[in-house]
Parts: structure tokens; C-alpha cells; sequence
């Protein structure tokens, strides 16, 4: 693996870039969601 990345140094980067982006929007993704619920739960609570 390591030699892998000594060859190529340029691609590892671009695959640790895209992976990252990755986990950065299903991270948003459930955060937003994860936000509307507690504005749902919140509201169900303040109204029972």
C-alpha cells in the first residue's frame, strides 16, 4: 500500500479528497435531518 502511494501520489489525493466530500455531505445530509426532527419533536412537545 505504501509503495502505491510513493507512485502515485497525485490519485491518492484526489480518492482522500472525494471520500472526505463524501462523508462532509452525508454528515450534512443527516444533520439537517437530524435538525428537522428535533424542530418536529420540539413543537409535538410544546403543543402536548
Amino acid at each position: 500500500m505504501l509503495e502505491e502511494e510513493h507512485q502515485d501520489p497525485g490519485s491518492n489525493m484526489i480518492k482522500r479528497f472525494q471520500v472526505l466530500h463524501l462523508i462532509q455531505e452525508i454528515l450534512g445530509f443527516y444533520a439537517f435531518r437530524f435538525s428537522l426532527f428535533l424542530y418536529f419533536v420540539s413543537n409535538f412537545l410544546s403543543v402536548a
